[in-house]
C-alpha cells in the first residue's frame, strides 16, 4: 500500500519491483533513495548501489542498522579487511538485501569473486550523472558497472537530481539501459532564492576581484552572525585553498575541500561539516553529493560555473529541510578565463597523454604491470590529479594499457598476535613475507603502522599486491586489524605502450566536445550578465530542463523582487575589512619555506631555490618553467609548481617577485631561515649542487606560536 509516498516514488517503486530498467530523475531531498531501498528490502536477492557518496552511503546504512535492519551493509575504502569480506560473505550466502559500493571498490576482484557466487537481483547506480562521458562530474570507472555481469544482467536502475534530455540520453547509452522507464517531476526549487552579483546588479555591484572578495565577506558575516552554514564553491582547486586561507585570516571558521586531498583528509572536512564544527566550506564542484546536511541556508559560487546543469546540482544542495536558502553567484567576466582554459583542456592534450605514456613506460615491471599511486603519477606525468582517470580512460580506449583491478596502496596495521605465533600457522611463503614487513616496514604487535604496500614492496622486494592478499587473510582469521584507505592502480601494458607509440585523439571527437562545451559556457553567461528587468532567473533555469514557471513563489530571484530581502543587507562596512591591511607576508613567506623543505621527503621532487618560492609565491609557474626546452617537461614542472598550496598566496604584493625575494632574505638575516646545498644528478655522471631555503629552529617557533613575523 503505497498511498503515503509521493506519487513519483510509488512510479519509481512500482517500475523497480516490476523488473524493468529504470531512470529517475527526481529534485534533492524528493526521497530517491526510498524508491530502492524499500524494493530491495521486500524482495529475495542482493541489490547493489553504486554510489560516489561515501559519506552518505555510510550515513543511510549506519540510520537502517539503527532502524533494526541488519540486511544492509557497504563497501568502500578505508574499512577493516574482516569487515569487507564478512560483507562478501553474506551477500554469497543470502544473507544482506542491501549493498552500497563506492566507484574505486568497481575494480576490486574480491566483489568480482562475490559476484560469481551471490544472487544479485538489482544494480542500482546513484548519481547517474557520472557516467555522462565528459560531463562535469564523469566517473570512468561507472561506465564497468555493466561489464561486471558478462552474461544476464540485472534490471538497472539509475538515479541523477537534475538532468537535461541530452544527459538522460547519455546516461541510459553509458549503463547500457534496456527499454527503461522515465520517473521524473519538476527539478523546481521555490524554498531557493537567486541572486546575482555582477557588474550591473544594485545595490551591491561586481566591478573587480577584490569587489567579489568583499560581497563574499559581507555574507558569510551574517551567516557568522546567525550561526549558519553556507558552501562556497569555486572553479579551480588553488582558488579553494587561496580564498580558504583569506577567510580563515578575516577570523571564519573554515575548510578547503577538493579532489586532490588524501581521502582521510576528506573524510575529516565532511564530518567537521555534518557534525557543526565548521560552518564554512570553500571547495570545488567535489564537494557536496552526498553530503546529508538539509541546513545549508547558502551556496555561494565564488566563480561562475562551466554550465547551468552544474550550477543547479550545486545550488541544489541548499534548503533541503525546505526553508529558505539562498544560491549567490559572485560574476566576474574575467572568471570566463577560467571555464575557457577548462574548455581548450577537457581532453588531456598530446603533450600531456604522451607525458603520461613516457611516465607509464619508466613503471612498466618485469610481468608487464604497472602498479602506480594516482598522485604521484599524476604528479610526474603533469597531468592534474581529478582528470587522471579520464586520460587512463583514454589510453585504454586507444590501446595503451589496460585497467585491471585497483590493489590497497595505504593501510593502517596492527598484528593481534606476535610474529612469531603468526609464523608457525603461515606457510613458509607468508611467514616470510610477514618476516620481512616486521623487520623492515615496523609491522608489530605492540603498535600500529601506517604502511605503504608500494615502498613496503620496494623495500622487502616483494609484491604489493602480494602483501596485501597476506595482510587481508591475517585480518579475515582475526589475527591482525588491516585497515586500508588509499587504493593504487593495477595497469597492464599494451603493445603500443611497451613500444613507445605516440597516442593520438580523434580531431573530430574533440571539436564536437569543445562546441557542447562552450554553447553550455554561453548559456551560462547569459543567465550571469544578460538577465534584466522582466525576466526571472527561476524561469530560465527551469526552461534549460525543459520545462514552463507559470507563477513563481513570492519572492523569487533578484530580478522578480529586487527588494527581496536579504540576510547580508546590513551588515555594516567596518565588518569587512581589507585583507591587505591583516596579512603579514612575511609570516605567509614562513610557511612556504616549511613546505618547501617537506619537500625533501618526496622521492619525486628537490626544495626549490629562493627564486623559484618567490615566483610560486606570485603565482608565475610559466617564469620558473622558462628554463625547460622540452615541452614534456616543462608541462610536467609547471603543474607541480601550480599544484603547491603556496602558489600564487601573495599574488598582487607591492613590488612583485623583488619583494618577496626581501622577504626571504630578511628571514635569513633574522635567522629563521638558513640556505642548505642540495645535490641532485644532472645526468649518470654529473652531481651538481644549488641551495635551497630550510627553517631553522627559531623559524619552526615562529610558527608554531602561529603569531606574524611583524
Amino acid at each position: 500500500d503505497f498511498q503515503d509516498f509521493r506519487p513519483e516514488q510509488d512510479e519509481a517503486m512500482q517500475a523497480i519491483l516490476s523488473g524493468r530498467d529504470t531512470l529517475v530523475v527526481l529534485p534533492t531531498g524528493s526521497g530517491k533513495s526510498l524508491t530502492f531501498q524499500l524494493p530491495a528490502l521486500l524482495r529475495d536477492g542482493v541489490t547493489l548501489v553504486f554510489s560516489p557518496l561515501i559519506a552518505l552511503m555510510r550515513d543511510q546504512v549506519e540510520r537502517l542498522k539503527g532502524a533494526g535492519l541488519t540486511l544492509v551493509d557497504y563497501i568502500v575504502s578505508g574499512q577493516s579487511g574482516a569487515h569487507r569480506d564478512a560483507v562478501y560473505r553474506r551477500m554469497a550466502r543470502g544473507e544482506l538485501r542491501l549493498v552500497y559500493i563506492a566507484p574505486e571498490r568497481i575494480r576490486d576482484p574480491a566483489l568480482a569473486e562475490a559476484l560469481r557466487h551471490a544472487r544479485i537481483t538489482q544494480i542500482v547506480v546513484d548519481e547517474a550523472h557520472c557516467v555522462h562521458m565528459w560531463g562535469p562530474s564523469f566517473r570512468p570507472d561507472f561506465l564497468s558497472i555493466p561489464n561486471l555481469f558478462p552474461e544476464e544482467r540485472p534490471p538497472i536502475v539509475a538515479l541523477t537530481a537534475t538532468a537535461t534530455r541530452e544527459t538522460r540520453a547519455a546516461i541510459a547509452d553509458a549503463l547500457h539501459l534496456r527499454d527503461f522507464e522515465l520517473i521524473t517531476r519538476s527539478v523546481d526549487r521555490p524554498e531557493l532564492k537567486f541572486i546575482v552579483y555582477n557588474a550591473r546588479s544594485s545595490p551591491e555591484r561586481i566591478t573587480s576581484k577584490r569587489d567579489k572578495l568583499r560581497v563574499l565577506i559581507k555574507i558569510l558575516r551574517a551567516a557568522q552572525r546567525r550561526d549558519e552554514t553556507a558552501i562556497v564553491y569555486t572553479a579551480t582547486v588553488r582558488e579553494a585553498e587561496h580564498l580558504s586561507r583569506l577567510l580563515d585570516l578575516h577570523g571564519f571558521t573554515v575548510r578547503c575541500y577538493h579532489g586532490r586531498m588524501s581521502a582521510q583528509a576528506r573524510e575529516e572536512v565532511q564530518e567537521l561539516f555534518r557534525e557543526d564544527i565548521v560552518r564554512i566550506i570553500v571547495a570545488t564542484k567535489a564537494f557536496g553529493m552526498g553530503i546529508d546536511k538539509a541546513d545549508v541556508r547558502y551556496v555561494i559560487h565564488y566563480d561562475v560555473p562551466g554550465d547551468v546543469e552544474s550550477y543547479f546540482q550545486e545550488a541544489g544542495r541548499a534548503g533541503r529541510d525546505r526553508k529558505t536558502a539562498y544560491c549567490v553567484l559572485l560574476y566576474h567576466p574575467q572568471d570566463l578565463n577560467v571555464q575557457r582554459y577548462f574548455i581548450r583542456t577537457a581532453f588531456p592534450d598530446q603533450t600531456e597523454l604522451n607525458s603520461l605514456v613516457q611516465a607509464l613506460q619508466e613503471r612498466i615491471d618485469e610481468r608487464g604491470r604497472i602498479l602506480v599511486h594516482p598522485e604521484a603519477l599524476a604528479l610526474e606525468a603533469g597531468v592534474d590529479q581529478e582528470r587522471l582517470d579520464v586520460a587512463l580512460h583514454l589510453l585504454e580506449r586507444l590501446g595503451f594499457i589496460r585497467r585491471s583491478f585497483n590493489f590497497t596502496l595505504m593501510a593502517n596495521v596492527l598484528l593481534n598476535r606476535s610474529p612469531e605465533w603468526l609464523a608457525t600457522h603461515l606457510s613458509d611463503e607468508e611467514a616470510a613475507l610477514l618476516q620481512q614487513l616486521v623487520e623492515r616496514c615496523g609491522v608489530s604487535d605492540k603498535r600500529g603502522v601506517q604502511l605503504d604496500l608500494l615502498a613496503a614492496a620496494e623495500t622487502t622486494g616483494g609484491d604489493p599486491l602480494a602483501i596485501d592478499a597476506l595482510l587481508t587473510r591475517l585480518s579475515t582469521r582475526g589475527w591482525a586489524v588491516y585497515r586500508p584507505w588509499e587504493r593504487g592502480y593495477v595497469l597492464e601494458a599494451a603493445e603500443k605502450l611497451v613500444a613507445g607509440a605516440e597516442a593520438r585523439l580523434s580531431e573530430a571527437e574533440v571539436n564536437a566536445l569543445r562546441r557542447a562545451m562552450e554553447r553550455n559556457l554561453r548559456r551560462m553567461v547569459r543567465y550571469a550578465e544578460s538577465l534584466g528587468a522582466g525576466d526571472c532567473r527561476r524561469r530560465f533555469i527551469l526552461q534549460h530542463f525543459g520545462e514552463t514557471l507559470e507563477t513563481p513563489r513570492s519572492p523569487c530571484c533578484d530580478l522578480c523582487h529586487p527588494d527581496m530581502p536579504l540576510p547580508w543587507r546590513d551588515v555594516p562596512a567596518e565588518e569587512v575589512s581589507d585583507f591587505a591591511a591583516q596579512v603579514d607576508p612575511a609570516y605567509i613567506a614562513l610557511r612556504a619555506v616549511e613546505w618547501n623543505e617537506s619537500l625533501r621527503q618526496d622521492r619525486y621532487r628537490q626544495p626549490y631555490t629562493e627564486k623559484t618560492l618567490a615566483r610560486i609565491l606570485c603565482g608565475n609557474a610559466y617564469a620558473a618553467a622558462q628554463h625547460e626546452t622540452d615541452p614534456v617537461r616543462r608541462a610536467r614542472r609547471i603543474k607541480r609548481l601550480e599544484a603547491s598550496p603556496y602558489y600564487g598566496v601573495l599574488q598582487g604584493i607591492r613590488g612583485g617577485e623583488k619583494a618577496v625575494l626581501r622577504i626571504l632574505a630578511r628571514l635569513r638575516r633574522e635567522g629563521y631561515t638558513r640556505l642548505e646545498e642540495i645535490a641532485f644528478a644532472a645526468s649518470e655522471d654529473d652531481m651538481r649542487t644549488y641551495q635551497a631555503p630550510v627553517l631553522q629552529e627559531k623559524g619552526r617557533r615562529q610558527i608554531q606560536s602561529g603569531q606574524y613575523v611583524g
